[in-house]
């Protein structure tokens, strides 16, 4: 025990709570709220995760489902090999990261960003209790499109959504979650570009690159020309309000995956084989028309993506 942060091991009578129980995490937020503890650990299919309790979103999902984004996380376990290099932006507790190196294994490495100094220090926990520390290379930094120092807002209950607040956000746009309130950091940011230059070799591709980054894409892939180069696979997610609050348009981030890809596959909500599912890149403008209708440029919808090379 380490001060008031207590860890207890998340397993069989957590998952087996009722189902609208798991889902809405009454009853694991009743039992906890009231105590000291602060951080739990959960064993999950891919190793062991600490996560802050607080954390309504990511961590809970974890340890009442032993799983996070199943779908995607089975997909990358088909396609990321040993040996591979392979980037987590948007890294938060590590479950991308943590995947990503015990496929790799020691002949292979991960970048993982994550501003967030919470986030960040509980991915350095989880690589330290999954034994990764040689395969992965952690950056307490945002990427970019730009080296700059930048506020960073912070969601209460959603570890997995704090996001850079632009300057030059579309302050017209109706704020869908209460952005305005919350609490503010200052972080600083980075380019891919400027850290790939000292940590790839200059013939090894990037297999695959993870980002999540609620709505900072456009700015992080305008700061990773080169980059783009050089990814095989890169699993996003697409979302118009958060690229908005950003300050740009959902058309800047297709026309750069557009330019940089050949093919795409949506990444379905359930855990389905979707790997033989990928489409022509020249029909994803098309695509984009038919998900989201006559929102597609003001949508709150979130869908993940996977871009093939």
């Amino acid at each position: 025990m380490m001060g008031k942060t207590l860890k207890k091991l998340i397993s069989t009578p957590f998952r087996n709570m009722h189902k609208q129980q798991a889902n809405d995490f009454d009853l694991p937020q009743a039992t906890i709220s009231s105590s000291h503890i602060k951080q739990l650990i959960a064993q999950a299919n891919e190793g062991l995760f600490t996560f802050d309790v607080r954390d309504k979103a990511v961590g809970w999902r974890i340890a009442l489902e032993g799983v996070w984004e199943e779908s995607e996380t089975n997909f990358i376990k088909t396609i990321v090999r040993e040996g591979d290099f392979a980037i987590d932006v948007g890294a938060n507790l590590g479950w991308y990261t943590i995947t990503l190196a015990n496929l790799v294994g020691k002949d292979g490495f991960i970048l993982a960003f994550e501003p967030n100094p919470r986030n960040h220090h509980l991915l350095l926990e989880n690589i330290r209790l999954n034994q990764v520390e040689n395969q992965v290379k952690t950056y307490q930094s945002a990427l970019l499109d730009s080296k700059s120092t930048v506020s960073f807002e912070l969601s209460e209950s959603n570890f997995g959504d704090h996001r850079v607040r632009f300057r030059h956000f579309n302050s017209k746009e109706v704020e869908k979650y209460n952005e305005s309130s919350r609490s503010v950091i200052t972080v600083e940011a980075i380019t891919l570009d400027e850290i790939l230059a000292d940590n790839l070799e200059k013939n090894k591709v990037v297999r695959l690159m993870k980002l999540d980054c609620q709505g900072s894409e456009v700015a992080i892939l305008r700061g990773a020309h080169k980059t783009l180069e050089k990814i095989e696979y890169l699993v996003t997610e697409y979302w118009p309000y958060g690229i908005r609050r950003a300050g740009y348009e959902p058309s800047n981030f297709i026309q750069i995956v557009k330019s940089s890809f050949t093919s795409f596959a949506e990444v379905p909500k359930r855990n389905e084989v979707f790997y033989s599912n990928f489409k022509p890149i020249s029909e994803f403008d098309a695509h984009i028309k038919t998900e989201f209708g006559a929102d597609e440029t003001t949508s709150t919808k979130v869908t993940d993506y996977i871009f093939r090379k």
